[in-house]
């Protein structure tokens, strides 16, 4: 089976900040990172963020605390 997934970050006011991953994929387990570009420095600040995970089964999300 394939479908869509979606795994997106997101800060504290709703503001999407990067999608992670965005294709459609075999049923499996998987694992993605968040490698923070130069140009997201300034716009990721320590703090917490919230990744959403949207697939054909539902959604989950997690709150990422992120520290300097």
């Amino acid at each position: 089976d394939h479908g869509p997934v979606d795994v997106s970050l997101y800060d504290l006011s709703g503001r999407l900040l990067r999608s992670i991953v965005h294709e459609n994929l075999p049923s499996g387990s998987y694992t993605a990172e968040w490698n923070i570009e130069p140009d997201e420095a300034d716009r990721t600040r320590a703090g917490i963020y919230v990744c959403r995970m949207l697939t054909s089964g539902g959604t989950k999300t997690a709150k990422i605390i992120r520290m300097k």
